[in-house]
Parts: C-alpha cells; structure tokens; sequence
C-alpha cells in the first residue's frame, strides 16, 4: 500500500472504494496493520504540534461520538485521536483505540477500584475494558502491543522502536479478577486479584530481564540463558532461566510463597547481589515458604494444585488456618469480611470452592463448622 494513499485516508480526501481497498490490505497481515499505524503517527505528528495543554481524551471522545451521530464534519479540523477512531469506525477493523505513551501527559480519567488499569511510562494511567480491545504505542509512536479483552501481548519491539532507554509500564488488576500478560520476549504471565506488576514495554539487548510484582502470578518464562529473568517481590527476588512457576508476595500476607512447576528457580534477598552458592535452588515440584518475620525459608514437597488452581477459578485449602482463608476470600470475590469470632481465627480447615458464590461459601462454613454471619452489601461480618 503506497503511503500517500493512506494519507489521503487520514486527510478524509480518499474515496469509498479506496477505503474498502485499505481495510482489505490491513486484514492481509499483522505487518500491514503495523505500517498503517506508523504513517497515522508520523502524519498525526506533522499536522498537530505537540501542546502543553492537558487534554482530558476521554471527555473529548465522548464529545467526538455525539457530534458524529448529529452533524457533517470537515474532517481536517477532527482532533488527531478523534480522527483515528473515525477512520476506524468507517473502516468496521474492530474498534480499536490507540493508547500512547508520548511525552505530553492527559488529565487521569476517575479510576474505579474495580477497574483493570495500566499506567504507561510518562505517568498517564488508561482504564482496560475488559469487553474492548485497542493498541499501545511507546513514545515515539510506535506500535508496541495490543489489548483484547482480558489480555494484553507485547511485541519484540526493541530492534525497530529507535528507543534506547528501559521504559516501564504498570498492570495493576484489582480483586476478583484475572489478567494475562505477554511480554516483549514472549513470557506470560497471569495475574491474580489484587495483584500489580511493573516490567520493561522492551527488554534491552544487554543484561537481565526485570520485573517488580505485588500480588500473585503465573510465569511462563521464555528460556535465554544471556539474560536471566528476574521477579523482585517485597522481600525476595526470583531468578529464572525458563521455566514455569507461581509467586504470590501479597504485603498483608505474613509469608511469600513460591511453588514450582517446571524447571528450576533460585531465591535469594531482595536487595542482595545473586550469588548462586547462597541462593536456594528449587526443583518441580517444591514450594519455599519465605518468613517475611524471620527472614527464613523453608522448602518442602507440594501439591502444586494448591497454588496454581486459581488460574481455573478454583480456591483450594488444605489444613490452611482460617486467618488466611479469610484474606483468599476477600480477594477472589471482592468482599471485606470481619472476624469477630477469634475462635475460628487459627483453626485450619480443608475446603475446595470452584463456581460457588460468596454466599454459598459462607453457607458451607455455617452447615459444616456453625458458623454465624451476616452480609451487608459488600461486608460479610462472622458473629
């Protein structure tokens, strides 16, 4: 596709027919869709100056689809994101928005607790729609990854960005939801409720790979013995070659739990050089329990299902005390719960939940242990 047609496309000079031949040349591969969106940039850049007047995108959004469906436009005079959308309304290529990270920051929209956020290396904090799909883009414009639904996969991008300094973005997924990520080298990862990461939108061609993680997830590191993959936790950090495990390093958690499936990791103290003669080795199978108190650890045999089930949905509790039940629950369904009942607060119990709701939760305590609660609205309070 020659590059003035598209710029025709983006002036709104081009011709029905011409827009047909263009979303049909976009659908034809990944890299033609990639090029598209890199002469949008480079055409974006060059009409409309970078300002420094904040600019609240989603209102104006909100302004650009009323004003489209009650009047006729000039389409030169649109916003440059409006123009994009509108092109990509006309052209049905799935409705994707364009989030980007450039060096002019826009107003934080109102953020709900509720909602799944990635907050790009310039500061701006986007809210993911876990129904919508739409593109991220590194600060020179370039296209880095792409959201749909309730994952987001990055792209090895480091080679043709032109950028060479680590840029970070931010996941954070709030409680009683889940969300995969894919990062630039291929590794996936999937979050747990409650549960933030911070990583490289591109790992640099020289040393480790680096990610920061509060919360709980699933990795699937792709193997490169050159750069060693490293997750930093509150108090410990993990360190990879390839392999698949699961971390849960949640701060009102008293231990931080380390369960692996695959291959093998070494554990050593968050802000310590690794220095693998001191560093604890794990094999498939074990699980180390890092005492956040004692700064010890212990490692024993595990059933791994223990810790990988809520990737299924499913929460499973074998002779696990009542006080950390109760933590489990509040993530997984979203509720507060108060104890006043110190009876129940360290008896361990055995217990395995997959469909149920909160409320037949609770029902399988009250039948099977006696005991009493009640919930109002969000709270569950056990008398």
């Amino acid at each position: 596709m020659k590059r003035e047609k598209l710029i025709l496309l983006f002036k709104g000079l081009a011709s029905e027919e011409d827009k047909k031949k263009i979303l049909r040349w976009i659908r034809l591969s990944k890299a033609n869709e990639d090029f598209f969106y890199r002469i949008k940039a480079d055409y974006t850049a060059s009409q409309f100056p970078v300002s420094s007047k904040e600019v609240n995108i989603d209102s104006e959004w909100k302004q650009f689809k009323k004003r489209s469906f009650h009047s006729t436009y000039n389409y030169k005079q649109i916003w440059p994101y409006a123009a994009v959308l509108l092109i990509m309304l006309s052209l049905g290529t799935g409705g994707y928005r364009i989030l980007s990270d450039g060096q002019h920051k826009t107003k934080a929209p109102e953020i709900s607790r509720e909602a799944i956020t990635l907050q790009l290396s310039n500061g701006n904090i986007k809210i993911l729609d876990e129904e919508g799909s739409m593109y991220v883009q590194d600060t020179k414009g370039n296209i880095i990854g792409t959201q749909k639904g309730k994952q987001l996969i990055y792209t090895d991008s480091i080679t043709s960005t032109g950028i060479t300094e680590t840029q970070y973005n931010t996941l954070t997924v709030p409680y009683a939801k889940t969300f995969d990520l894919t990062l630039s080298d291929g590794s996936r990862i999937t979050l747990n409720s409650g549960t933030t990461i911070k990583y490289p939108s591109s790992f640099s061609t020289e040393g480790e790979r680096k990610v920061f993680l509060k919360g709980e997830a699933y990795f699937r590191i792709t193997k490169n013995p050159q750069h060693p993959f490293i997750v930093s936790s509150e108090n410990i950090n993990v360190r990879v070659l390839g392999t698949e495990f699961n971390l849960s390093s949640y701060p009102e958690d008293k231990k931080i739990h380390t369960a692996l499936i695959e291959g093998s990791v070494s554990l050593y103290p968050n802000g310590e050089n690794y220095d693998p003669n001191r560093a604890v080795l794990l094999q498939p199978g074990q699980v180390a329990m890092w005492d956040k108190a004692l700064g010890s650890v212990h490692i024993s045999e595990t059933e791994t299902d223990l810790y990988t089930s809520w990737i299924d949905g499913k929460i499973i509790f074998r002779h696990t005390v009542f006080e950390n039940i109760v933590k489990k629950l509040e993530r997984h369904y979203n509720v507060k719960i108060r104890n006043m009942n110190t009876e129940f607060q360290n008896k361990k119990f055995t217990a395995s939940f997959d469909v149920e709701t909160i409320q037949q939760v609770m029902e399988t305590f009250r039948s099977g242990y006696e005991l009493n609660y009640r919930i109002d609205g969000n709270t569950i309070t056990i008398e």
